[in-house]
């Protein structure tokens, strides 16, 4: 992604813009939550229902989890030796 000159960046790097997307992309998934949730405690859902909310909830957070990784990959991992990089890399699949 390009950034122009005006960006302002967090004290980890990641421009403000990047970090507003992101956060925006958890309040999604939080809404969506809230609303499982809130389904659950007034027994609303039926299982043909609840079961695709899940789903989809779990789809906004893991696009959430992909691209905070891929952010942080391309603002953090050029600053790293390619041996950080390389172990960085092998942390986030094990963990996939």
């Amino acid at each position: 992604m390009y950034h122009n000159a005006v960006d302002e960046y967090t004290p980890r790097g990641y421009t403000r813009q990047h970090m507003k997307q992101i956060v925006n992309r958890l309040k999604r998934v939080e809404g969506q939550l809230q609303k499982i949730r809130t389904d659950l405690e007034t027994c609303q859902p039926s299982c043909s229902s609840a079961v695709p909310q899940f789903l989809a909830a779990k789809g906004a957070l893991d696009a959430c989890v992909k691209e905070y990784l891929l952010l942080s990959l391309k603002e953090c991992g050029s600053k790293r030796s390619n041996e950080e990089t390389t172990m960085l890399l092998e942390t986030i699949v094990k963990k996939l």
